[in-house]
């Protein structure tokens, strides 16, 4: 901690080491209301990394915070800067210059710049641009400025120059790309967003940031679900991908799935999340038909008399049987589940090996087709006349990898010849 006079008033301002006034001390606004002072730390935070020279000014001139590129640009030692007013580096021919800018931006409370000339770019006779802004705390008892300063006729290093042309490149992809982009805060404000995303909900940027998007923008019944995949990000430190609704400003809903990062600061206290937004209207609709056409196979299957299975391979695993099967062969679903050649157990021996080599041969690819009678005694003690064939095969690089088949009792309409073996009428 060290001490500095003010240059206009003789006040001594104490000074820390990382070159910011301390709490309670003169030369800086303290701010009751905890969300406006994470809002105002977070802005002058975003210019911390800023290409430009950048500085704090409290409601005396008074420096009290400084980026990385002040001390090159006012040639002087980084800790000596805070602590002196802004005005004492500016040579005494634009004093009233100086002054009369920081007096308009406070009376008009608008962006204002104004050309000088610094004592350290007196020799070679460069003016210096300054640009500002100020910040008033709600209450208007105090204030700051917030000040840019550039060369007037920069000559860029390439370091910087590449640093600009990255940060245009990286802005322009992301406000024209379709994808939806946003960044929201934990108070519900949306900051920045790109077109796509007012394109989504239907409303401008001005609008969205007058809205809160956990209130506004999400139906109530995803507001927990939302808030605990939110808490899992900051548990983690992971971005997470979820999906959910949005309320559109016509009123109507829209599915998103949305892929959100967590900016913390230093103490790991969120700042802001950053989301990519997807619409996934047509991949919810396909979704909706699929369901739809499988509710109506299910109801086909379960009141049909023939039996209905699929089976994948390798390894092989019968996926979906319908309630014919338990009907005629007498055993249940899940044992054919567990053991998906169950059903050749039931086939009489004569039958057995022919059909179990024509069933292996057709799932390696060796045949093309598979189509058989055979005979079985189901669980009752009946005999039953099987039709069995495949339907239908999913081919992955040449191999088989998918089976279906229907599978039909002809009891009744192909007697056999009793000297073989007869066929129970009942089963």
């Amino acid at each position: 901690m060290r001490s500095e006079q003010d240059n206009r008033g003789g006040r001594d301002i104490r000074v820390s080491s990382d070159g910011e006034v301390p709490p309670g001390e003169p030369g800086r606004i303290e701010r009751e209301n905890p969300e406006e002072d994470t809002i105002h730390r977070h802005y002058v935070s975003l210019y911390q990394s800023a290409p430009f020279p950048y500085l704090v000014l409290d409601e005396k001139g008074i420096i009290t915070r400084i980026n990385d590129l002040v001390p090159r640009f006012l040639s002087e030692r980084p800790e000596r800067i805070p602590g002196q007013s802004l005005r004492s580096f500016v040579t005494k021919d634009d004093h009233e210059i100086f002054d009369a800018f920081l007096n308009g931006i406070l009376v008009t409370g608008e962006r204002q710049s104004c050309e000088i000339v610094l004592k350290s770019r007196q020799k070679n006779g460069e003016k210096t641009r300054c640009t500002g802004t100020v910040y008033q705390d709600p209450a208007g008892s105090s204030h700051e400025w917030f000040i840019v300063l550039t060369e007037c006729n920069p000559v860029e290093p390439p370091e910087i120059r590449e640093k600009y042309q990255k940060t245009a490149f990286l802005s322009y992809l992301i406000e024209h790309t379709s994808h939806p982009f946003a960044v929201a805060y934990p108070n519900g404000q949306i900051r920045i967003c790109n077109t796509s995303f007012e394109a989504l909900l239907g409303y401008t940027s001005e609008e969205l940031a007058s809205l809160d998007w956990a209130r506004d923008l999400t139906p109530d019944e995803w507001k927990e679900f939302e808030l605990e995949r939110l808490r899992e990000l900051l548990r983690t430190g992971h971005p997470v991908s979820y999906e959910k609704e949005y309320i559109r400003k016509d009123g109507t809903r829209i599915p998103v799935e949305l892929y959100v990062h967590l900016v913390t600061d230093a103490g790991g206290t969120p700042q802001y999340y950053y989301s990519f937004i997807s619409d996934i209207s047509e991949r919810k609709s396909a979704e909706l038909k699929l369901r739809e056409n499988e509710e109506r196979f299910r109801q086909l299957a379960e009141n049909v008399e023939q039996i209905f299975w699929f089976t994948t391979l390798d390894p092989e695993q019968v996926t979906y049987v319908n309630p014919s099967f338990e009907r005629i062969w007498g055993v249940r679903a899940e044992e054919l589940y567990k053991d998906p050649r169950i059903w050749t157990g039931c086939i009489l021996p004569e039958d057995k090996n022919r059909v179990i080599k024509a069933f292996t041969s057709w799932i390696k690819g060796k045949t093309s087709r598979y189509d058989v009678e055979f005979r079985i005694r189901n669980k009752q003690g009946g005999i039953r006349l099987i039709h069995d064939r495949g339907a239908a095969i999913i081919r992955k690089g040449g191999a088989p990898v998918q089976v279906s088949g229907i599978a039909e009792d002809i009891t009744d309409r192909k007697p056999r010849d009793d000297s073989k073996t007869s066929v129970s009428p009942s089963s």
